[in-house]
């Protein structure tokens, strides 16, 4: 390990020295501030819709249906990026997904404000959903991975802050829009600049981000280690980076044992033994549940909270058997 960090120190110093004694405080502050961008996006989208729905039901006659499919149509897609997101930024990276995710929502603003019909519309807004829910769930994730510990908190801050800031100011920008022309021009063309402006913001996030490195973790957990020393060497100083890369792989290589004793216990014949014992209900609760069931809906809610025990109930059995065969113990 001496050696690795010989080298990675020898590589471009801004302070001209082979060992930074301390990080960059202006650096740590703007790969922050980079990432809370994200809150901005999620800020403005929030909002700008509601300004712009009223002009959107006088254009289109929207039904109460339409209406709701228009304004929700971005948490459908939210839901889906933010499902996805730590799969795909495992495989790819932080940074990468947090600009695919930016780009979702350049494109989506832009095309929002295009649309001829609430069809195009709602399309449009799931993409810009997507969007949202990958930098949402990614954000703070990157931000937490790079900062300080000192100022972890301080730092993650910065995306709902920059999330509430957004909110203000999107309401203030769809006030602008509103007033400044007549009814008639916000019915055809006002609510177009409240959603295509979004893509202000979009691009703010894409320029920050591309300038931005890597997560030093994820650099780390690839095998990159040089390059994520290099990163939390600008942040904390040469001394407490070492430290922070030897917790970083400990916690790597911790992770991958655990992953691999959960993909043992769901293998085969365990997978099947785990969902029958957890998903069978004894004969007296369901003749109970039945009962409660023809008189009231109450009954509903036994059954669905049995079956929500399911997952509390793998974590268990994963844990108590990680726990077993650590300390040699053996079914009974």
């Amino acid at each position: 390990m001496a050696g690795l960090f010989r080298t990675a120190s020898k590589q471009p110093n801004p302070l001209g020295t082979a060992i930074r004694t301390r990080g960059s405080g202006k650096y740590t502050f703007g790969l922050a501030l980079s990432a809370g961008l994200a809150g901005l996006l999620y800020g403005y989208d929030t909002v700008s819709i509601s300004g712009a729905i009223e002009f959107l039901r006088a254009r289109y006659g929207l039904s109460t249906l339409m209406e709701g499919l228009v304004v929700s149509s971005i948490m459908l897609g939210a839901v889906i990026g933010a499902a996805t997101a730590g799969f795909l930024s495992d495989r790819f990276g932080r940074k990468r997904i947090l600009i695919i995710g930016g780009a979702f929502f350049l494109v989506a603003a832009v095309w929002s404000a295009l649309t001829i019909g609430p069809i195009a519309l709602i399309v449009a807004r799931v993409a810009g959903g997507y969007g949202i829910g990958l930098t949402a769930a990614l954000a703070v994730t990157y931000i937490t991975e790079s900062a300080p510990a000192n100022i972890r908190g301080l730092l993650a801050f910065s995306y709902q802050l920059l999330a509430v800031c957004g909110i203000f100011l999107t309401n203030v920008i769809n006030y602008i829009i509103a007033s400044h022309g007549s009814n008639d021009w916000d019915i055809a063309t006002g609510w177009r600049w409240m959603l295509g402006l979004g893509a202000i913001p979009a691009a703010a996030f894409l320029l920050a981000m591309r300038r931005a490195p890597e997560s030093p973790r994820f650099l780390i957990q690839i095998g990159r280690t040089d390059e994520g020393f290099a990163v939390l060497e600008h942040i904390l100083g040469t001394e407490r980076a070492r430290l922070r890369t030897d917790d970083i792989q400990a916690s790597v290589k911790l992770e991958t044992e655990m992953s691999h004793e959960f993909h043992v216990l769901w293998a085969g014949f365990s997978r099947l033994a785990v969902l029958l014992g957890f998903g069978v209900v004894s004969p007296g609760s369901r003749r109970r549940a039945a009962g409660c069931w023809g008189r009231s809906p109450v009954g509903a809610d036994i059954v669905v909270a049995r079956w929500l025990h399911l997952p509390y109930g793998l974590l268990s059995c994963g844990q108590a058997g990680s726990v077993g065969c650590r300390s040699g113990g053996s079914p009974a």
